[in-house]
């Protein structure tokens, strides 16, 4: 939506929709049965942009955003007046929006509970086969 007024404001230049992110974490799964498993898990992103919430840089004019791209940007470049106790003025050309020197991140937490079934009519349970005559089992944990 251009909110900061991408390319035609200021020389600030339209950023690009997809980018790259490391990601980093780790996890814990319990297995109280041979069929049931029941995990955490944290994940962390380090993006390498500062748009991921499309705040980065200084607030474009009013009327060039509503000019160029229509009141929808507008509305999304400012909402500090939905804020309770906000102010409703849009805030003067080149105040700071946000802080370019440090780049977005992303984390979040999952839980997860697994069950396998075994429903396997007419067929011999995947975990179990013949040879000769002779049945192997899968090794008990």
């Amino acid at each position: 939506y251009h909110t900061e007024g991408q390319g035609v404001y200021n020389g600030v230049q339209p950023y690009s929709l997809n980018q790259i992110s490391i990601p980093w974490g780790g996890g814990l799964e319990w297995l109280p049965d041979e069929d049931v498993r029941v995990g955490v898990c944290a994940m962390f992103r380090k993006t390498f942009t500062d748009y991921l919430d499309d705040v980065s840089g200084k607030y474009a004019p009013k009327t060039l955003l509503l000019e160029k791209f229509g009141s929808k940007s507008v509305a999304l470049a400012y909402r500090g007046n939905l804020v309770p106790g906000g102010n409703t003025q849009y805030p003067e050309e080149g105040t700071p929006r946000g802080n370019p020197s440090n780049k977005d991140v992303y984390y979040f937490f999952g839980a997860y509970l697994k069950f396998r079934f075994n429903l396997i009519i007419g067929a011999i349970d995947d975990r179990k086969t013949e040879y000769d005559g002779v049945r192997y089992d899968c090794p008990k944990w």
